[in-house]
């Protein structure tokens, strides 16, 4: 496994501390001011084999969203499936509707299904 040293909160550390940590490998950063960040990119763009805009736009980074994607696909390749076989069209939108559900769960979007779940969970509907 690849390490990373950082010290974080590098502007608040003299120059002689600082220059000790970097000597044993670590990377000087600062949150609050940003010295360091771009190396800090750089090192794992080039540590993870990522291009600068995979990392500007974001990565996957857990397995419930590379299922979700993986989902999302699936339903996109069915709906081209359908769409060449000439099926209907609500095949196709339920296959797109399928896959737009599957990436919204990455972004935490409620769904109507949730909504309803939730009501019916938390309250005593008619009896």
């Amino acid at each position: 496994m690849k390490v990373i040293h950082i010290l974080n909160k590098a502007d608040i550390l003299d120059k002689e501390t600082i220059l000790e940590y970097e000597s044993h490998g670590f990377l000087p950063v600062s949150a609050k001011t940003g010295l360091g960040i771009e190396k800090l990119k750089s090192i794992l763009v080039s540590e993870l084999s990522l291009g600068k805009k995979d990392l500007d736009e974001g990565i996957l980074t857990n397995v419930r969203q590379i299922n979700a994607v993986e989902r999302s696909l699936e339903a996109i390749e069915h709906s081209l499936t359908a769409l060449k076989e000439s099926a209907g069209m609500e095949f196709i939108a339920f296959d797109l509707k399928v896959a737009s559900e599957a990436l919204e769960e990455i972004i935490g979007k409620v769904t109507d299904d949730d909504l309803l779940n939730k009501i019916f969970s938390d309250f005593c509907i008619g009896k």
